[in-house]
């Protein structure tokens, strides 16, 4: 596989199914960021399994760490930080072309997807 490249990573801290997004980097030297080139963390695939870990900030005891599997332009998987966090993500590669249902935007638990998200990726509260 190849991850390299821009990815829109879409992640839920919790059981809710409420999925914020951001884009994501993986460098070919083995890091990852919110822009080419920038270090958020470090990154690795194997055999279709891939795990990403935020370098820890001074401050912080530990890393939040996304692990899942990889199938050509998809991924997804789980996420959890020392601060007992847990949720699941997916991701998409840029250009990647997706066939989807549209949902009804008038279901309720739409509502609560429109928000803003109060944990960012790497587990911080906003």
């Amino acid at each position: 596989m190849n991850s390299t490249g821009w990815w829109t990573l879409h992640f839920d801290w919790g059981p809710k199914g409420s999925y914020y997004c951001t884009q994501i980097y993986f460098n070919f030297d083995g890091t990852f960021g919110y822009l080419a080139g920038a270090s958020e963390g470090t990154w690795t695939e194997v055999d279709g399994a891939i795990i990403w870990r935020y370098k820890r900030a001074p401050n912080e005891e530990g890393n939040t760490v996304y692990s899942g599997v990889i199938s050509r332009n998809v991924m997804s998987g789980i996420m959890f930080s020392t601060t007992g966090g847990k949720g699941h993500w997916y991701a998409v590669k840029k250009g990647t072309k997706l066939f989807l249902n549209k949902e009804n935007p008038s279901l309720p638990y739409l509502v609560e997807k429109q928000a803003n998200a109060k944990i960012d990726p790497a587990g911080r509260p906003q």
